[in-house]
């Protein structure tokens, strides 16, 4: 489905606001292409077959829900440059749930996850000031504004009623690998919630401008995030090993993603499920010289999000490298 009628979509300057305005001039009525069938198996299994199918539009709304805002962006811009302007058409039609983390159709009660801003070309892993808006949003017998802008320090989201009925939903706000989120406030009254809590919000005609805002604080990412031109000589040789405890809730998961992997690199990718002492050693015995590469993904209990980040970060590295070592 076409964006609502009287939606309007203020981007901050660069390639993406270029492609959204660039499309502005296609034919309200040329059809999208056909939906391809999802992949089979499961969510790993999935990742590796859009990615060998270049599915960049899918891959945008994956890499959405992980907050790999990053990757989004430049998964929606690969969409927008295929099949001519069909590619272009079906690239606008996604760019409003991609913002808002959600469906098109908003109903009362939804909950949102907007993304981040789309940032100007520059150094990888830096970002600038910028902002988008989105005017005349629909949420359930609602229309709101909403701004979000990416300050130096931390994110700030306002919402404004312009029309209708009143409406309730729930927000979550965004960060980034380099931050995490140290305080949010809700109209200026600091949530004792966990900060990736949703925040529950009722929007009535008359209200003044709700603001939420979120205080960014300085977190290490220790793990690279250049994608290789080349898969290296030693993974190609050895393999990949990837570290978890034996009573690991989520050993299935990094086995089938293990799998995964080893789909998309060609490399032997094996989960090694650690026991006793290694399962908590800060140098296990299975950190040795028999593999390429080991990962270690086990879970810490000190810090539980360091393994998302480490995992996410190591999807973005496969499928960037995937993408510009396959041919087209």
């Amino acid at each position: 489905a076409a964006a609502p009628a009287g939606l309007v979509i203020e981007l901050p300057p660069g390639p993406v606001r270029e492609a959204w305005e660039r499309g502005a001039a296609l034919p309200a009525q040329v059809p999208a292409p056909p939906v391809a069938p999802a992949p089979p198996g499961g969510p790993w299994q999935r990742w590796a077959r859009l990615v060998q199918e270049r599915r960049h539009g899918e891959l945008a709304m994956l890499a959405g829900s992980q907050q790999r805002w990053e990757d989004l962006w430049r998964h929606w811009l690969a969409s927008a440059a295929e099949r001519d302007g069909l590619g272009l058409l079906q690239a606008r039609q996604r760019l409003v749930p991609l913002l808002v983390g959600s469906e098109l159709e908003l109903a009362d009660g939804a909950l949102l996850r907007p993304a981040l801003p789309p940032q100007p070309p520059g150094p990888e892993g830096s970002y600038q000031r910028c902002r988008y808006a989105l005017r005349g949003l629909r949420v359930g017998a609602a229309v709101l504004d909403l701004e979000l802008a990416l300050e130096l320090d931390g994110v700030q989201i306002d919402l404004m009623h312009v029309a209708g009925d009143a409406c309730r939903l729930a927000l979550v706000m965004p960060t980034m690998p380099q931050f995490r989120l140290a305080q949010v406030y809700c109209d200026w009254e600091e949530r004792t919630e966990t900060p990736e809590t949703p925040i529950p919000l009722e929007i009535r005609p008359g209200d003044e401008r709700h603001t939420l805002w979120a205080r960014f604080e300085y977190r290490p990412n220790p793990w690279p995030s250049r994608a290789p031109s080349q898969l290296p000589a030693a993974i190609a040789a050895r393999g990949i090993a990837v570290l978890c405890g034996a009573d690991d809730p989520r050993r299935a998961e990094l086995e089938e993603f293990a799998a995964a992997l080893a789909q998309l690199t060609g490399a032997r990718v094996e989960v090694r499920a650690l026991t006793g002492l290694d399962a908590t050693a800060a140098e296990p015995a299975a950190l040795a010289n028999d593999t390429g590469l080991t990962i270690d993904l086990r879970a810490a209990e000190t810090a539980p999000s360091a393994r998302d980040l480490k995992w996410l970060a190591l999807v973005s590295l496969a499928e960037r490298w995937s993408l510009a070592s396959a041919p087209r």
